[in-house]
Protein backbone atom coordinates (compact mmCIF):
# COMPACT_ATOMS: atom_id res chain seq x y z
CA UNK A 1 0.00 0.00 0.00
CA UNK A 2 2.86 2.39 0.77
CA UNK A 3 4.57 1.85 -2.58
CA UNK A 4 1.24 2.42 -4.35
CA UNK A 5 0.88 5.76 -2.53
CA UNK A 6 4.49 6.88 -3.07
CA UNK A 7 4.84 5.61 -6.64
CA UNK A 8 1.41 5.20 -8.24
CA UNK A 9 1.60 2.66 -11.05
CA UNK A 10 4.83 1.05 -9.79
CA UNK A 11 2.93 -2.20 -9.28
CA UNK A 12 0.93 -3.57 -12.17
CA UNK A 13 -2.26 -5.54 -12.34
CA UNK A 14 -5.06 -6.29 -9.92
CA UNK A 15 -2.66 -8.13 -7.59
CA UNK A 16 0.27 -5.74 -7.89
CA UNK A 17 0.80 -5.84 -4.16
CA UNK A 18 1.83 -9.48 -4.54
CA UNK A 19 4.86 -8.27 -6.55
CA UNK A 20 5.93 -6.10 -3.64
CA UNK A 21 5.19 -8.90 -1.16
CA UNK A 22 7.64 -11.17 -3.00
CA UNK A 23 10.34 -8.49 -2.68
CA UNK A 24 9.70 -8.19 1.05
CA UNK A 25 9.80 -11.94 1.59
CA UNK A 26 13.25 -12.12 -0.04
CA UNK A 27 14.51 -10.07 2.91
CA UNK A 28 12.43 -11.44 5.79
CA UNK A 29 8.95 -11.43 7.28
CA UNK A 30 6.34 -8.83 6.34
CA UNK A 31 6.27 -7.54 9.93
CA UNK A 32 10.06 -7.04 9.92
CA UNK A 33 10.85 -3.36 9.37
CA UNK A 34 14.28 -4.16 7.88
CA UNK A 35 12.69 -6.39 5.23
CA UNK A 36 10.29 -3.58 4.33
CA UNK A 37 13.16 -1.07 4.09
CA UNK A 38 15.11 -3.38 1.74
CA UNK A 39 12.05 -3.92 -0.46
CA UNK A 40 11.38 -0.18 -0.64
CA UNK A 41 15.03 0.46 -1.48
CA UNK A 42 14.70 -1.92 -4.44
CA UNK A 43 12.14 0.59 -5.77
CA UNK A 44 14.43 3.55 -5.11
CA UNK A 45 12.67 4.70 -1.94
CA UNK A 46 14.86 5.64 1.00
CA UNK A 47 13.12 5.23 4.34
CA UNK A 48 14.01 4.89 8.00
CA UNK A 49 12.33 3.43 11.05
CA UNK A 50 11.80 5.08 14.40
CA UNK A 51 10.06 4.01 17.57
CA UNK A 52 9.93 7.60 18.80
CA UNK A 53 7.34 9.01 16.40
CA UNK A 54 4.58 11.23 17.69
CA UNK A 55 1.42 12.58 16.11
CA UNK A 56 3.45 15.70 15.29
CA UNK A 57 6.02 13.56 13.47
CA UNK A 58 3.28 11.98 11.39
CA UNK A 59 1.65 15.35 10.66
CA UNK A 60 5.01 16.75 9.50
CA UNK A 61 5.59 13.79 7.16
CA UNK A 62 2.09 14.10 5.70
CA UNK A 63 2.63 17.85 5.21
CA UNK A 64 5.82 17.00 3.30
CA UNK A 65 3.80 14.74 0.98
CA UNK A 66 4.90 11.43 2.48
CA UNK A 67 2.64 8.57 3.53
CA UNK A 68 3.69 7.11 6.88
CA UNK A 69 3.77 3.37 7.62
CA UNK A 70 2.99 2.65 11.26
CA UNK A 71 3.45 -0.67 12.99
CA UNK A 72 1.55 -1.79 16.05
CA UNK A 73 0.67 -4.88 18.05
CA UNK A 74 -2.82 -5.82 16.94
CA UNK A 75 -4.06 -8.90 18.75
CA UNK A 76 -5.57 -9.08 22.21
CA UNK A 77 -7.03 -6.36 24.41
CA UNK A 78 -5.53 -2.88 24.51
CA UNK A 79 -4.25 -3.49 28.05
CA UNK A 80 -2.16 -6.44 26.86
CA UNK A 81 -1.57 -6.33 23.09
CA UNK A 82 0.30 -9.12 21.39
CA UNK A 83 0.80 -10.85 18.08
CA UNK A 84 3.56 -10.46 15.56
CA UNK A 85 2.58 -6.93 14.71
CA UNK A 86 0.75 -5.27 11.85
CA UNK A 87 1.37 -2.30 9.55
CA UNK A 88 -0.99 0.32 8.22
CA UNK A 89 -0.31 3.44 6.19
CA UNK A 90 -1.25 6.92 7.39
CA UNK A 91 -2.11 9.01 4.32
CA UNK A 92 -3.62 12.09 5.94
CA UNK A 93 -5.12 13.61 9.05
CA UNK A 94 -7.84 15.89 10.32
CA UNK A 95 -7.76 17.78 13.62
CA UNK A 96 -9.21 14.71 15.37
CA UNK A 97 -8.38 11.66 13.22
CA UNK A 98 -5.67 9.96 11.21
CA UNK A 99 -6.65 8.81 7.73
CA UNK A 100 -5.29 5.34 7.04
CA UNK A 101 -5.11 2.53 4.51
CA UNK A 102 -5.16 -0.90 6.14
CA UNK A 103 -5.47 -4.15 4.16
CA UNK A 104 -6.87 -5.97 7.22
CA UNK A 105 -9.70 -3.50 7.78
CA UNK A 106 -10.58 -1.44 10.79
CA UNK A 107 -8.74 -2.36 13.98
CA UNK A 108 -10.72 -2.50 17.22
CA UNK A 109 -7.82 -1.89 19.59
CA UNK A 110 -9.97 -2.26 22.69
CA UNK A 111 -10.87 -5.89 21.93
CA UNK A 112 -7.93 -6.73 19.65
CA UNK A 113 -10.20 -7.73 16.78
CA UNK A 114 -10.32 -6.63 13.15
CA UNK A 115 -13.69 -5.52 11.86
CA UNK A 116 -14.95 -4.67 8.39
CA UNK A 117 -13.05 -5.22 5.16
CA UNK A 118 -9.98 -3.49 3.73
CA UNK A 119 -9.83 0.11 4.87
CA UNK A 120 -8.90 2.79 2.38
CA UNK A 121 -9.06 6.41 3.49
CA UNK A 122 -10.59 5.31 6.80
CA UNK A 123 -10.69 7.94 9.54
CA UNK A 124 -9.40 6.40 12.74
CA UNK A 125 -9.30 8.05 16.13
CA UNK A 126 -8.01 5.20 18.28
CA UNK A 127 -4.46 4.44 17.21
CA UNK A 128 -1.51 3.55 19.43
CA UNK A 129 2.11 3.85 18.42
CA UNK A 130 5.00 1.70 19.61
Amino acid sequence: MLLDVLRPGALSGANGDDQYLQRVLRHGDTTDAAAQLHALASDGIEAEVTQKASFQTIEAQIAAGRAVPCGYLHRGPVEQPGGGGHWLIVVGHTPTHLIVHDPFGKADLVSGATIDASARFRHTKTLLFA
